[in-house]
């Protein structure tokens, strides 16, 4: 078993944990969203945060997959089997990520990394921006879905600051 603990309780600058992500201003900007700001925050807290930041993105893409699906035309198939293969990433995570909510709550940090890392590879090997490769697509799908990756890039951050200790 990690250390969690004593981490959670633990008080990390927001500049620190988001100079460990690829985007320190939507880090900076996510964090500092929280009600009340980050300032002062433990981990355990930001985590909880980011956690349901990310439940309500992915909820967000999902229903926005769901109403291109309704749009698209039945004669664009190459769409319909895009956002299929989206839409079924994306129920993935947030199965995933329903899992993480509750170990959070009861901070089972250690049964956390498994959650994490299921997430990370529902969004990672079936990004929507890529599959299939061919298809562009001129939605708002990408720019949601890299919202979605981003804020579990920040997750990803804190819980190995969490078990950094």
């Amino acid at each position: 078993m990690f250390p969690f603990s004593d981490a959670s309780n633990k008080v990390v600058d927001v500049k620190t944990i988001c100079a460990m992500t690829n985007n320190t201003s939507f880090c900076s900007n996510l964090l500092n969203s929280r009600p009340g700001g980050a300032a002062g925050a433990d981990l355990h807290t930001l985590m909880q945060y980011t956690v349901d930041v990310i439940y309500g993105n992915v909820t967000d893409t999902i229903e926005l997959i769901n109403m291109l699906i309704a749009n698209c035309n039945n004669q664009d198939v190459s769409a319909k089997y895009h956002f299929g293969l989206c839409l079924r990433a994306l129920i993935c995570a947030k199965s995933d990520i329903e899992y993480n909510r509750n170990q959070l709550q009861f901070k089972n940090y250690d049964r956390l990394s498994v959650g994490f890392a299921l997430v990370d590879t529902d969004l990672q090997t079936q990004t929507c921006s890529v599959f299939p490769p061919h298809y562009n697509d001129s939605s708002v799908l990408p720019k949601y879905v890299e919202g979605v990756t981003q804020v579990n890039q920040i997750i990803g951050t804190i819980f190995s600051l969490l078990r950094s200790g």
